[in-house]
């Protein structure tokens, strides 16, 4: 009896020394090494993880979302471990099936980079792998994505021709008129030999003002543009504009072209 017993003993503990053997030779579960499990990777950020296929971690998939049809840039930098080589790894970008939209192998160089176009907007998915046994590899990658340009504008559609009476030409503008009065000079200024201004009768009530212009007039010659910058009630002060052709005496006339309604 006592033997029957150690046998049967024996023989579970032999079978529960051979399930644990074989949980710790199974190789870890690893999540990501799907597309359904993969990682969601917004654009424009960097992601930092590692392989090491002879662990069992042979692939890890990520999902992003294009928000418009465009162009998809992968930059990676991958890097080995424990100052080996870096091991051999491919970069792929599909739709989660059988659909791939762009695809890299490393050779004597690594990956930088991996360009795709997609056509609509959506999830799509990234993966980076390892071929079976290969060792420890680290790595960066970030996912870009520029939008195509919006398509141009139709151009506008064509102005129906429209059947009108020929218009009749615009009549020319009147002439502003302008009334001359005629003044006198009631002293100069400036350095001797060089007059600079003139002081004139003619004030406010004639309806002078600032900015307005006329002349000096001798014996019927003009010798002298000028322009008002000072008026007063009893007179003005008008700036020589340009030069003297001759002299101011006592038969100098100032005239000076005032619009009408401004004032007698």
């Amino acid at each position: 009896m006592a033997m029957r017993f150690r046998a049967r003993d024996l023989l579970a503990f032999l079978a529960a020394a051979a399930l644990g053997a074989a949980l710790g030779c199974a190789k870890k579960v690893d999540p990501d090494a799907e597309p359904s499990g993969a990682t969601p990777l917004p654009l424009e950020t960097w992601k930092a993880d590692s392989l090491n296929c002879k662990d069992g971690d042979c692939a890890d998939w990520y999902r992003f979302e294009a928000p418009d049809p465009g162009r998809v840039s992968v930059e990676v930098v991958a890097v080995s471990k424990d100052a080996k080589p870096t091991p051999p790894y491919s970069v792929v970008i599909t739709d989660g099936g059988a659909t791939k939209f762009g695809e890299a192998k490393s050779g004597a160089a690594p990956i930088t980079g991996l360009e795709a176009r997609v056509d609509k907007p959506g999830v799509y998915f990234l993966e980076i792998a390892e071929p079976p046994d290969t060792g420890a590899l680290g790595y960066e990658l970030r996912v870009n994505f520029q939008a195509d340009a919006p398509p141009p504008l139709p151009p506008p559609p064509p102005k129906k021709k429209e059947h009108r009476a020929a218009a009749k030409p615009a009549e020319p503008a009147a002439a502003p008129r302008a009334q001359k009065l005629t003044g006198t000079v009631i002293e100069t200024e400036g350095a001797t030999g060089k007059v600079e201004a003139v002081l004139i009768d003619l004030g406010t009530p004639r309806g002078v003002k600032p900015g307005m212009r006329g002349r000096l007039v001798d014996h019927g010659r003009q010798i002298a543009s000028i322009e008002i910058i000072e008026v007063y009630r009893s007179g003005s002060r008008a700036r020589i504009d340009g030069y003297l052709s001759g002299s101011i005496g006592p038969a100098t006339a100032v005239e000076i072209e005032v619009p009408t309604g401004t004032g007698q």
